[in-house]
C-alpha cells in the first residue's frame, strides 16, 4: 500500500513560535532529557512531528469501512513528547502491582497536537486532496 511520510522540525509547524515561546517558558523538572528537548525545539535539524497519510481504511473507533469505498487515512506523531508517565512501586510484596500514572498528554503536547492537526486539516483542503476527501 502506498504511504506518504513527512518530517518537520519544530520551526516548520510553529510558523508563529507561540508553542516555542510556551515550552521555554514552562517549568520543567531539573532533568537531562528536558533541556534537551528545549534545546531541539530551536533545532531545525530535529524532526518533531511526523505526518503520514495511507491509501486505506485503518480502523477506528468511530466507524466501519464501507464496501467497495475507497480511503485516505492521516495521522501524525508526536516524535518528543514532553509528557511524562511514571511507575512506582506500590508495597514490599514483589508481587504486589506497580503504581502506574500513564499522564498521557500533557497542555504542552496538547498544543502541538492542536496546531499540528490544523496543520493537517490545511492540507487535505488543498489540492489535490481537496477534490478527493469527501469528509472526515
Amino acid at each position: 500500500t502506498p504511504a506518504a511520510a513527512a518530517f518537520l522540525s519544530f520551526k516548520d509547524f510553529d510558523d508563529d513560535g507561540s508553542i516555542a515561546k510556551f515550552i521555554e517558558n514552562l517549568s520543567l523538572p531539573d532533568h537531562p532529557t528536558f533541556k534537551v528537548q528545549k534545546e531541539w525545539v530551536k533545532n531545525e535539524n530535529i524532526p518533531f512531528l511526523e505526518f503520514n497519510t495511507f491509501d486505506m481504511f485503518i480502523p477506528g473507533t468511530v466507524a466501519a469501512p464501507e464496501p467497495e469505498a475507497r480511503y485516505q487515512t492521516s495521522g501524525l506523531i508526536l516524535m518528543h513528547s514532553f509528557t511524562r508517565g511514571s511507575v512506582h512501586i506500590t508495597s514490599k510484596d514483589a508481587s504486589a502491582p506497580p503504581g502506574i500514572d500513564l499522564n498521557i498528554v500533557d497542555e504542552t503536547d496538547l498544543k502541538i497536537f492542536v496546531k499540528a492537526y490544523k496543520i493537517l486539516r490545511d492540507i487535505h483542503n488543498t489540492e489535490p486532496f481537496k477534490t478527493y476527501i469527501e469528509g472526515e
